[in-house]
């Protein structure tokens, strides 16, 4: 295990380069270098991932984390072409100041705390360039191999640029991620990402400010005048991110109408590719269709996402019913409502506290997607909900470029005359 005056030392050293990041231009630069060697070292990274797949076996490491851990050339190419669309998005802090006194700047020393999914640490990276926040990476000893091929590539292409290289920093394997939770001084935010029980147990150890990710345990409302065709796009498309489902509905409240008049249906559509599971009084109803199995869900269960394609389904009698249940089981990070009353849409959009909620349209999560207001770039490495204790999700929804910088207040009685 680090020593904690190793780790003070590598903290300071990550902290200074911050003053030594040069401009935008020079940034967006090595971002799109980092793109291309990322491109040309394929082979390599691939090697390295199958070497921590095999080592990952051994160990009897859960099969979700193997999955995601799983590093294609598909996946790979994805984010290549995902680092690429970031180096021509808008500098995030050249945006129009408020009334003069108010400039956007980085947030200083981030940590990026992961499970699995290497590539995520890749992409962060490239966001840190981008806002010119300096980055701690702490991965799990799933990805350790191709971390480290990643972390070469990462200082080849700072050096190129005459960037600091101590401004992305991998901690090495034995590190303790409490100790690193803990240095308020140090570090100015952690993004927390992996399965909800690892980002849940971090937030709790952390006593500096966290963005806790947040994937799966969506849920979606379908009321009486929910269209059933959406419904099945719905819930399929929402499982669709590659490889992390983010935004991945696991529970499904059906409006008693509804139900009675098209949850069969439904069901039949979706129980070849889903798992099926319901309260009570739902499975009581489904027990009058032989060719339908759902089997039944004990209350305590809604509060852990499976996060294995099972649809969850509750049965209410009022829209003020729904919006109770998924206030106390939800995520917080990307809940839904069908419905063709403004009535309901209203009551939803003022009740629910989520910090991101969709009506009548799909809330598939796109990590390097197009705004769907403008026609803008949007990356986003991940979600996170409204549901954290103190200053935990201090920019609740997409974990985008905006929750990377911060405000600074800028004060004077008179502007200076001179340079």
């Amino acid at each position: 295990m680090q020593h904690p005056e190793d780790l003070t030392e590598r903290l300071n050293q990550v902290q200074a380069a911050g003053q030594r990041w040069r401009e935008a231009e020079v940034r967006n630069r090595a971002i799109q270098a980092l793109a291309e060697s990322l491109a040309a070292q394929r082979d390599t990274l691939l090697e390295a991932n199958t070497l921590d797949l095999e080592t990952s076996r051994d160990m009897a490491v859960p099969e979700i984390l193997l999955e995601w851990n799983k590093l294609t050339p598909e996946r790979l190419q994805a984010t290549v072409e995902g680092l690429r669309r970031l180096a021509a998005c808008p500098d995030p802090l050249a945006a129009p100041t408020l009334y003069g006194h108010w400039q956007r700047v980085p947030l200083g020393t981030i940590a990026f705390v992961y499970e699995a999914i290497p590539q995520l640490a890749w992409l962060v990276t490239a966001m840190a360039l981008k806002t010119g926040n300096v980055l701690v990476l702490k991965g799990g000893h799933e990805c350790s191999q191709t971390q480290s091929v990643f972390l070469e590539i990462v200082r080849d292409v700072l050096a190129g640029h005459r960037l600091p290289e101590e401004g992305v920093m991998g901690l090495p394997p034995g590190t303790a991620i409490a100790d690193l939770l803990g240095r308020e001084r140090l570090l100015r935010l952690a993004i927390l990402y992996g399965r909800p029980t690892f980002v849940q147990q971090l937030t709790r150890q952390a006593t500096i400010s966290v963005v806790p990710a947040a994937i799966g345990n969506c849920f979606y409302y379908l009321s009486p005048t929910a269209d059933l065709k959406l419904a099945v796009q719905v819930l399929r498309e929402s499982w669709a991110t590659d490889p992390d489902p983010v935004n991945a509905v696991e529970g499904v409240i059906l409006h008693r109408q509804w139900r009675d008049r098209w949850a069969v249906k439904l069901w039949q559509e979706l129980g070849g590719t889903f798992k099926l599971q319901g309260c009570v009084e739902t499975v009581a109803f489904a027990r009058q269709f032989p060719e339908i199995t759902v089997a039944p869900l004990v209350e305590g269960a809604w509060l852990h996402p499976p996060l294995d394609r099972t649809l969850r389904f509750k049965t209410v009698e009022t829209a003020a019913e729904a919006i109770t249940w998924i206030d106390r089981f939800s995520s917080g990070h990307a809940d839904g409502i069908l419905t063709d009353s403004l009535a309901e849409s209203t009551l939803f959009a003022a009740k629910v506290r989520s910090s991101s909620l969709f009506v009548n349209t799909s809330n598939r999560f796109e990590r390097y997607g197009v705004s769907a207001t403008d026609g803008s770039k949007t990356i986003a490495l991940g979600m996170t909900g409204l549901k954290s204790r103190g200053a935990a999700a201090r920019h609740p929804g997409p974990i985008d470029l905006y929750a990377l910088t911060t405000t600074k207040r800028i004060v004077s009685s008179a502007p200076p005359r001179s340079l």
